[in-house]
C-alpha cells in the first residue's frame, strides 16, 4: 500500500513540474490559436501628388446605408493630405460594415482619391461611406471630379473622356428601355440622371437613387445590381456604358429615337364621377374595358341604378394574381362608398388600378349614353345547391328532443371568426413586427402594424399592398411575398396567420 501511495505521489510531482516547465509554451498557442489575425487592408499605390485641399477635420453625411446613414470626419493635415477618416455615426451591421469602411480608407489614404472600389458584399455601406467622405472633402475647396479623379501623377487613374452629356439607353428593363443622361468630365463621369423610363415608379425610383451614387462613387457601371429590381438595375447599367462608350470612343451615338408617349393619367381620359353626375344614369349592368393594366385590358361589369353604382365586378383580367387580389377588391370598396372613380389607387400596383377605374368610367358613359344592358354571366351553383342540400339525419338525430336541438343552434350558427381585436408577432429582417387584426365573425376587417425595426424603405414595399391583399383574399395563403423584401412580408404573414388561428372558430 505505502508502494502504491509512493508511486502515485510521484507521478503528481513529475506532472506538476512538466506543467510549469510547459506553461510558457502553452501560453503563447493560446494566444496564437485564439486571438484572430489583426485586419490587413490590400496594398494599395501610394499617391505621387497631392490635391490642393485646405487643412482641417471636415464632417461629411452619407445617405443610402443599408441601415441608414453614415457620418465621418475627415482629417486633412498641413501639407493638404487626406491624413484620417473617423466614422462618427453608423447603424450598419459591424461584421459587414467594419472591412468596408477600413478597405475603403485605406484606398483613399493611399491614393489620395475618392474614385476607389466599392467592397463587394457591402455595397449600400460602401456607397454612403464614399459618399460621406465627399461631403466632407468637398468643404475643403475641391470639385467632386477632382475628388474622384485624385491628384496629378497620383495612383488613381482617371478616365479618358470628351467633357460632356452623353444620352445612353439600355434595354431589358422591366417594362421596356431606360434613358440616361450622363455628364462627363475628361477625367471622371460628373452626373447622371434617368430622362426616360416606364418602370413602375415604387420599385424603379429606390433602385435609381441607389445606383446613381453607386456609379458616381465607383466611377464605372460595373456595381451591383438592386435586389428586388434587377431588370430595372441591368438596364439602368446597360444605359450608362452606352453613355460612358459614346463618351470614350469621342463621338455621340445617332440620337436615340423619341421614348413612347406617357400613357394618359386619369385626369387626362376623364374617369371623374362626381356624385351628382350620376343622376343621368340609365339602370341596368354595363361591361366597362379598361386599356393599360400590367398584364392588359381589365374588363369590369358596372351595375346601375338611375341614381348610383349598385355593384361591380371584375370580369376580366390578366394581371399577376397577387397584385389582382391586393388592387380590385379594395377598390371596389373604394368607389361604392365614394360613388366615384376619385379614389387613391393601390401603391405599388398602380397600372392595374388605372385600368380598373378606366373600365368604370367606361362602363359609366355607356349607362348614360343608353347603351344596350348586357347580361352578367352567373356564377355556377349547382355545388352550392348540392352544399345547401341537407343530408338525410340519423334515426337518433331525428328524435332528438326539440329543446336540445334549440339549445345547439346558436353554436351551429356562430361564423367563422370570434369578433374582436387579436395580435402577434413574428420575426422580420431586423427584429420582430407586431401585428393587429380585427375579425367581424366572417372576415378580416383590417390589419395595423403597430411596431417593426425594418427599413423604412423596404417595409414601404410591403405595407400596405401586401395586408391590402391578406385582406382581400381572406387568408395568407397563396399570396406571393414582395420581391426585395421577403423577410418584412414572410414576418407579416406567420403575425396574422397566428392572429387568424387565434380568432378562428
Amino acid at each position: 500500500m505505502v508502494k502504491i501511495i509512493s508511486v502515485l505521489v510521484g507521478l503528481v510531482v513529475a506532472a506538476v513540474v512538466a506543467f510549469i516547465l510547459i506553461l510558457p509554451t502553452f501560453g503563447t498557442l493560446d494566444d496564437s490559436i485564439w486571438t484572430p489575425d489583426p485586419f490587413v487592408a490590400p496594398a494599395m499605390p501610394v499617391a505621387a501628388g497631392l490635391l490642393p485641399l485646405t487643412p482641417g477635420t471636415f464632417a461629411g453625411m452619407g445617405e443610402g446605408g443599408f441601415n441608414g446613414p453614415i457620418g465621418v470626419d475627415v482629417v486633412v493635415d498641413s501639407t493638404g493630405r487626406i491624413d484620417d477618416i473617423i466614422v462618427t455615426l453608423t447603424t450598419e451591421t459591424p461584421s459587414f460594415a467594419d472591412p468596408a469602411f477600413m478597405i475603403i480608407t485605406a484606398s483613399i489614404l493611399a491614393t489620395q482619391s475618392t474614385g476607389v472600389d466599392i467592397v463587394a458584399g457591402a455595397t449600400d455601406t460602401s456607397v454612403a461611406f464614399i459618399a460621406a467622405i465627399e461631403d466632407a472633402l468637398t468643404q475643403a475647396g475641391v470639385s467632386l471630379a477632382d475628388l474622384r479623379a485624385g491628384p496629378a501623377g497620383g495612383a488613381a487613374t482617371p478616365g479618358n473622356f470628351m467633357a460632356g452629356t452623353f444620352t445612353g439607353v439600355g434595354s431589358g428593363g422591366f417594362n421596356g428601355d431606360i434613358h440616361v443622361a450622363v455628364t462627363f468630365s475628361d477625367t471622371a463621369i460628373t452626373g447622371l440622371e434617368v430622362v426616360h423610363s416606364l418602370e413602375t415608379p415604387s420599385f424603379a425610383d429606390p433602385a435609381f437613387a441607389h445606383l446613381i451614387g453607386a456609379v458616381l462613387a465607383a466611377q464605372t457601371y460595373q456595381v451591383d445590381t438592386f435586389t428586388g429590381a434587377t431588370d430595372t438595375s441591368v438596364a439602368f447599367l446597360g444605359a450608362v456604358q452606352d453613355a460612358m462608350e459614346q463618351s470614350a470612343a469621342g463621338a455621340p451615338a445617332p440620337p436615340p429615337p423619341p421614348p413612347p408617349p406617357e400613357l394618359p393619367t386619369i385626369e387626362e381620359i376623364d374617369v371623374t364621377m362626381e356624385h351628382v353626375a350620376l343622376a343621368g344614369l340609365n339602370p341596368g349592368t354595363f361591361l366597362g374595358t379598361g386599356y393599360g393594366g400590367f398584364a392588359g385590358d381589365v374588363l369590369v361589369y358596372v351595375t346601375f341604378s338611375e341614381t348610383a353604382i349598385t355593384d361591380i365586378v371584375v370580369g376580366y383580367h390578366n394581371e399577376t394574381p397577387s397584385f389582382a387580389l391586393m388592387t380590385f377588391g379594395p377598390m371596389t370598396d373604394a368607389v361604392m362608398a365614394a360613388q366615384s372613380t376619385e379614389v387613391d389607387m393601390i401603391t405599388g400596383a398602380t397600372e392595374s388600378s388605372i385600368a380598373f377605374l378606366r373600365a368604370i368610367a367606361d362602363a359609366t358613359r355607356q349607362s348614360i349614353a343608353g347603351a344596350t344592358p348586357v347580361e352578367m354571366p352567373e356564377a355556377d351553383e349547382s355545388e352550392e345547391a348540392e352544399e345547401d342540400e341537407p343530408a338525410d339525419e340519423p334515426e337518433e338525430a331525428a328524435a332528438a328532443d326539440e329543446d336540445d336541438a334549440d339549445d345547439e343552434a346558436p353554436a351551429a350558427a356562430a361564423g367563422r371568426f370570434t369578433p374582436g381585436t387579436f395580435t402577434a408577432s413574428a420575426e422580420g429582417y431586423l427584429g420582430p413586427i407586431a401585428v393587429s387584426v380585427v375579425f367581424d365573425a366572417d372576415r378580416i376587417v383590417s390589419i395595423t402594424i403597430t411596431s417593426h425595426q425594418e427599413t423604412e424603405m423596404f417595409f414601404n414595399f410591403v405595407v400596405p399592398s401586401f395586408t391590402d391583399a391578406i385582406i382581400a383574399a381572406q387568408d395568407t395563403a397563396g399570396i406571393d411575398t414582395v420581391a426585395g423584401a421577403t423577410y418584412t412580408a414572410e414576418a407579416i404573414r406567420q403575425a396574422v396567420a397566428n392572429t387568424i388561428n387565434q380568432a378562428s372558430n
